[in-house]
Protein backbone atom coordinates (compact mmCIF):
# COMPACT_ATOMS: atom_id res chain seq x y z
CA UNK A 1 0.00 0.00 0.00
CA UNK A 2 1.57 3.41 -0.93
CA UNK A 3 1.16 6.25 1.17
CA UNK A 4 1.45 9.74 0.57
CA UNK A 5 1.31 12.80 2.44
CA UNK A 6 -1.65 15.41 1.91
CA UNK A 7 -1.29 18.94 1.45
CA UNK A 8 -2.44 19.92 4.77
CA UNK A 9 -0.21 17.30 6.35
CA UNK A 10 2.79 19.02 4.96
CA UNK A 11 1.45 22.51 5.72
CA UNK A 12 1.66 20.94 9.31
CA UNK A 13 5.25 19.23 8.86
CA UNK A 14 6.46 22.61 7.51
CA UNK A 15 5.13 24.98 10.19
CA UNK A 16 6.42 22.20 13.32
CA UNK A 17 10.00 22.50 11.56
CA UNK A 18 9.69 25.77 11.80
CA UNK A 19 8.68 26.47 14.97
CA UNK A 20 11.46 23.96 15.54
CA UNK A 21 14.68 25.86 14.02
CA UNK A 22 12.90 29.29 15.79
CA UNK A 23 13.61 27.05 19.33
CA UNK A 24 17.24 26.07 18.79
CA UNK A 25 19.36 28.31 20.84
CA UNK A 26 21.82 31.27 19.24
CA UNK A 27 25.07 30.45 18.77
CA UNK A 28 27.36 31.74 21.45
CA UNK A 29 29.99 34.57 20.55
CA UNK A 30 31.96 33.87 23.19
CA UNK A 31 35.85 33.38 22.51
CA UNK A 32 38.56 35.58 20.69
CA UNK A 33 37.86 37.35 17.19
CA UNK A 34 41.25 38.16 15.12
CA UNK A 35 40.31 40.06 12.16
CA UNK A 36 41.40 43.13 10.27
CA UNK A 37 39.84 46.62 9.49
CA UNK A 38 40.08 48.03 5.93
CA UNK A 39 39.89 52.04 5.43
CA UNK A 40 40.90 54.75 2.86
CA UNK A 41 44.25 54.70 4.97
CA UNK A 42 44.94 51.18 4.79
CA UNK A 43 44.52 47.99 6.61
CA UNK A 44 45.17 47.47 10.16
CA UNK A 45 44.67 44.34 12.42
CA UNK A 46 41.39 44.73 14.56
CA UNK A 47 40.58 42.20 17.42
CA UNK A 48 37.23 40.97 19.27
CA UNK A 49 37.75 39.49 22.26
CA UNK A 50 33.23 38.65 23.30
CA UNK A 51 31.99 36.80 25.70
CA UNK A 52 28.27 36.18 25.84
CA UNK A 53 25.95 35.00 28.81
CA UNK A 54 22.46 34.53 27.42
CA UNK A 55 21.52 37.72 25.76
CA UNK A 56 24.09 39.95 27.47
CA UNK A 57 26.85 40.72 25.39
CA UNK A 58 30.46 42.27 26.74
CA UNK A 59 34.04 42.41 25.41
CA UNK A 60 37.04 44.24 24.34
CA UNK A 61 38.21 45.94 21.12
CA UNK A 62 41.92 46.13 20.64
CA UNK A 63 43.45 48.00 17.80
CA UNK A 64 46.26 50.38 17.36
CA UNK A 65 47.96 48.74 19.80
CA UNK A 66 45.02 49.89 22.41
CA UNK A 67 41.96 48.43 23.77
CA UNK A 68 38.57 49.37 24.73
CA UNK A 69 35.10 47.96 26.11
CA UNK A 70 32.59 47.28 24.07
CA UNK A 71 29.34 49.20 24.85
CA UNK A 72 25.67 48.57 23.88
CA UNK A 73 26.37 45.34 22.50
CA UNK A 74 23.01 43.90 20.91
CA UNK A 75 22.35 40.86 19.18
CA UNK A 76 19.01 40.30 16.79
CA UNK A 77 19.10 36.99 14.84
CA UNK A 78 22.67 37.17 13.01
CA UNK A 79 22.99 41.05 12.96
CA UNK A 80 25.31 42.35 16.20
CA UNK A 81 25.94 45.98 17.08
CA UNK A 82 27.97 47.66 19.48
CA UNK A 83 29.99 51.12 20.16
CA UNK A 84 33.33 52.03 21.60
CA UNK A 85 33.86 54.99 23.26
CA UNK A 86 37.76 56.15 22.22
CA UNK A 87 39.26 58.22 25.27
CA UNK A 88 41.73 61.14 24.99
CA UNK A 89 41.55 65.19 24.74
CA UNK A 90 38.06 64.84 22.76
CA UNK A 91 36.72 61.29 23.04
CA UNK A 92 34.71 59.96 20.42
CA UNK A 93 32.36 57.18 19.40
CA UNK A 94 32.75 54.21 17.19
CA UNK A 95 29.67 52.29 15.94
CA UNK A 96 29.87 48.25 15.03
CA UNK A 97 27.33 47.51 12.72
CA UNK A 98 27.83 43.09 11.97
CA UNK A 99 26.47 40.09 10.31
CA UNK A 100 27.32 36.91 12.28
CA UNK A 101 27.65 33.72 9.93
CA UNK A 102 29.24 30.88 12.07
CA UNK A 103 32.86 31.38 12.47
CA UNK A 104 33.16 34.73 11.05
CA UNK A 105 31.89 38.17 11.65
CA UNK A 106 31.49 40.94 8.96
CA UNK A 107 30.83 44.47 8.35
CA UNK A 108 30.84 48.36 8.93
CA UNK A 109 32.52 50.63 11.28
CA UNK A 110 31.51 54.34 11.49
CA UNK A 111 32.60 57.21 13.74
CA UNK A 112 29.69 58.96 15.27
CA UNK A 113 32.33 61.86 15.27
CA UNK A 114 35.97 62.37 15.36
CA UNK A 115 39.07 62.01 12.39
CA UNK A 116 37.95 58.31 12.20
CA UNK A 117 37.54 57.67 7.79
CA UNK A 118 35.58 54.12 9.24
CA UNK A 119 35.39 51.16 6.95
CA UNK A 120 35.04 47.43 6.65
CA UNK A 121 35.37 44.68 9.14
CA UNK A 122 36.31 41.30 8.69
CA UNK A 123 36.66 38.97 11.56
CA UNK A 124 37.12 34.80 12.26
CA UNK A 125 36.94 33.20 15.22
CA UNK A 126 39.99 31.46 16.83
CA UNK A 127 39.77 27.68 17.09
Amino acid sequence: MKHSLGVYQMRYITVLLLLASMALPAADLSGNWPGTLETSRGADSHNLALSQSGAAITGTVTFSNRKWDIQNAKLDGQRLTFEVTMSGANPWVLSYDLQVSGDEITGRLSAKQGPFPGGKVRFKRAK
